[in-house]
């Protein structure tokens, strides 16, 4: 009985690893950008969506996306806004 019971437990442990292997994710880097980033103080907000990351310039009043493309910068007139994206990909 001891035996057996000490297989079961082995044996279900095995399994959930074995399970919990063939759910992992795998993250692949399709593109990176190092320069230009505004400072620390300067960029409040962030979100991501579409291959685009977001982020808002508060001192230059503007809203700058990164894409593969490079960096966008489009002005807003507001300084230190919040940003958000709905699932339609409205910012």
């Amino acid at each position: 009985m001891r035996k057996s019971l000490l297989r079961l437990i082995s044996g279900g442990v095995a399994m959930i690893a074995a399970v919990s292997m063939t759910n992992a994710q795998t993250l692949t880097q399709d593109w990176k950008y190092t320069e230009e980033l505004p400072g620390a103080t300067d960029a409040r907000w962030g979100t991501g969506f579409d291959g685009k990351v977001w982020t808002n310039n508060k001192t230059a009043s503007k809203l700058i996306y990164w894409d593969e493309n490079g960096k966008t910068e489009l002005e807003i007139g507001a300084g230190g806004t919040g940003i958000a994206v709905d699932g339609a990909g409205n910012i």
